[in-house]
């Protein structure tokens, strides 16, 4: 789904029904996602040049979109069209870590998560550059429940400093 972000806010848009669904026992999901070219900026030039941008992930169905997720980030590097992706992760406080290392790509490139629960309790995390399926970054976590899925957001506590596009795809493996 085609969703954009506005200059001077988080929220890309649209959001969906699908992201109030439920996703419940043991499933396997495809995350992929397309940036299109405005979203390269110079973080040099951006006042929170650290922060992750999130295209999306899953959570605990009840928690807030900053707590108890396991999300796709990604973020500009200082080479023009040149990103950087990550799976980040919010515990239940809302803190957040990056686990494992960024992967590099550009903007005609395609960065995947792969996202698994077995057993109704154990996550297992995989974050790949689709046009280079070597070097992946994996991660694995306990997360019992009833989940939700969480769509694309700009940033930390700085807005978008230009309008932006991008192409979220979900697939249901299992």
């Amino acid at each position: 789904m085609k969703q954009g972000v506005k200059k001077g806010e988080h929220d890309f848009k649209p959001n969906t029904v699908e992201q109030f669904t439920p996703v419940m026992g043991d499933f396997s999901l495809r995350l992929a996602i397309d940036l299109f070219p405005e979203c390269w900026y110079d973080p040099a030039l951006f006042e929170c040049n650290t922060s992750w941008n999130k295209g999306g992930g899953i959570g605990r169905y009840l928690s807030e979109n900053n707590k108890d997720a396991i999300l796709l980030a990604w973020r500009p590097t200082r080479n023009v069209g040149e990103f950087e992706a990550a799976i980040y992760r919010n515990d239940e406080a809302g803190d957040w870590e990056v686990q494992g290392f960024p992967l590099t790509f550009r903007v005609d490139e395609t960065p995947v998560m792969i996202i698994t629960r077995e057993r109704r309790a154990k996550i297992e995390v995989e974050l790949t550059i689709a046009q280079r399926p070597i070097g992946a970054v994996r991660y694995s976590t306990a997360m019992a429940g009833w989940m939700r899925k969480r769509g694309a957001w700009f940033g930390g506590r700085c807005p978008a400093p230009q309008d932006m596009m991008l192409f979220a795809s979900w697939q249901k493996i299992k």
